[in-house]
């Protein structure tokens, strides 16, 4: 059911929504993902389903920056 209450129509296309979600949400790379379905439509539809991507992105971006002020 839908968030209405309505039946959710079954498709193929549901499934490979399924698909994506969980294989991104166990850290499965979306290069990986992107073998499997296409790349454009990884980085189209999908990377903003990622989970903490946007956390990982800041803190990989923070050390970057510490790393470089450190050898500086």
């Amino acid at each position: 059911m839908d968030e209405h209450g309505e039946p959710y129509p079954f498709t193929s296309h549901s499934m490979r929504h399924t698909f994506v979600f969980w294989c991104l949400n166990h850290d499965i790379t979306t290069e990986d993902i992107a073998m499997l379905i296409g790349l454009e439509v990884v980085a189209k539809y999908y990377s903003v389903w990622i989970h903490g991507r946007q956390e990982r992105l800041t803190q990989r971006m923070v050390e970057a920056l510490k790393n470089k002020s450190s050898k500086a």
